[in-house]
């Protein structure tokens, strides 16, 4: 999964583009608000993390690639945003937070999400 992260951003800021805003696929609740509130953001912060009940993060903005912020993570646990944090603290990136979102994981979340209307 980090590999992937980072191949995407890297692609994207060697693309020539000022920043990069990458989301997860199994968070259903994310609106336009967010990816907007994230841009805005990524104006004045190296890092925008949108954390995830779970532990993990929905969606994760960047404006320079750093690896190591993906390298290490145990990845689909309820460590990773803990981890992605100590890894951009550890690279002197400045780090600003969304709010936080569920996202579906397993059948449980998946009939918040339902009851939610949120499952297009």
């Amino acid at each position: 999964m980090g590999n992937r992260l980072a191949a995407a951003a890297g692609s994207a800021l060697g693309a020539g583009a000022e920043a990069v805003v990458l989301i997860g696929g199994d968070c259903p609740y994310i609106e336009t608000s967010h990816l907007k509130a994230a841009a805005v953001m990524l104006e004045r912060t190296d890092v925008v993390i949108g954390p995830a009940r779970d532990g993990g993060y929905y969606l994760i903005g960047v404006r320079r690639l750093e690896r190591a912020m993906f390298t290490g993570i145990a990845w689909s646990s309820a460590l990773v945003l803990v981890q992605a944090r100590e890894r951009c603290a550890a690279a002197g990136l400045s780090v600003v937070e969304l709010g936080e979102l569920e996202d579906v994981d397993d059948e449980a979340s998946w009939r918040r999400a339902a009851a939610a209307g949120v499952l297009g």
